[in-house]
């Protein structure tokens, strides 16, 4: 008895912080649908003509957006967070773009 109450905590303490990493992790739909507000976003941003959206990188994670990249000025930064801001489903922004001078 004493053996299979040592191998069950065995089992248990090698499998609850295997537990603890995947709440991090997105489902399939969750995956999908940030994809899709990364493709949206991207999308809005080619269509700014103030903007060079070559130049702004996009990646969303479980309605989390953040913006890195360079631009040429604050205001350019300021309309990419705002199209991500306006984006269906985006809940926060990470706006990490820098000004290159």
């Amino acid at each position: 008895m004493k053996k299979q109450t040592i191998f069950a905590t065995a089992i248990l303490a090698t499998l609850l912080p295997g537990c603890a990493v995947l709440q991090d992790r997105e489902t399939t739909g969750q995956y999908i649908d940030d994809s899709g507000k990364t493709a949206s976003i991207k999308s809005a941003l080619i269509a700014e003509p103030t903007l060079n959206a070559t130049e702004i990188h996009v990646d969303t994670f479980k309605d989390t957006v953040q913006l890195s990249g360079f631009v040429s000025t604050y205001e350019q930064a300021r309309v990419a967070e705002r199209i991500a801001r306006n984006t269906k489903g985006v809940k926060r922004v990470e706006n990490n773009i820098k000004v290159r001078r």
